[in-house]
């Protein structure tokens, strides 16, 4: 059984919470209850709003599968198909077009195609992983501070951190503290 202790109000795996004050802050400028309070701040932010995106998969999820089942055994109609996707708001109409620019932006997202941070979510140690391979050895380290300037080695590395574990935010509560625990 996994033991879990209360950090700012979240549920979290004890060796997760030890790693953390004994290793990962150890030597920079923030503590483990900053930490802990900035995770969090974030899940308190994005949680809500997960679960309202949740249910709503979940719904068009339902009506998508009972449209199948009235339909079992019928030929596949595409354009009737198509437009119940929309009535549903599965599919939304396609928008005018648009532009985006950024500034700052490295190298390696701005000119080699692939995927960036695109990991399981339901596996911390994936997401911890490609924060990692991401941002994680000191060569990267100055082209990340191009992107946010004014970023110490230390705040970096808490970056890194925060970034791996926000993705768990994404989460319901009650996969949380497993999540965290994983």
């Amino acid at each position: 059984m996994v033991e879990r202790i209360e950090q700012a109000g979240l549920q979290i795996d004890k060796q997760l919470a030890d790693f953390v004050a004994n290793e990962a802050v150890q030597g920079i400028d923030i503590s483990a209850a900053d930490f802990w309070q900035a995770l969090a701040a974030i899940m308190a932010a994005h949680v809500p709003t997960n679960r309202a995106l949740l249910k709503k998969r979940d719904d068009l999820q339902a009506r998508i599968d009972a449209y199948h089942k009235e339909r079992q055994g019928t030929p596949h109609d595409a354009a009737a198909y198509k437009a119940f996707l929309l009535e549903i708001g599965y599919l939304v109409p396609e928008g005018a077009d648009f532009t985006i620019e950024t500034a700052n932006v490295d190298d390696e997202i701005a000119h080699i195609a692939g995927p960036q941070l695109v990991v399981p979510i339901k596996n911390a140690r994936f997401a911890v992983n490609a924060a990692n391979a991401r941002w994680g050895s000191a060569g990267k380290y100055d082209v990340f501070c191009d992107a946010i300037s004014n970023v110490s080695y230390a705040e970096w590395l808490y970056l890194i951190m925060i970034t791996a574990i926000s993705a768990l935010a994404v989460l319901p509560s009650e996969s949380v503290a497993v999540m965290v625990s994983a």
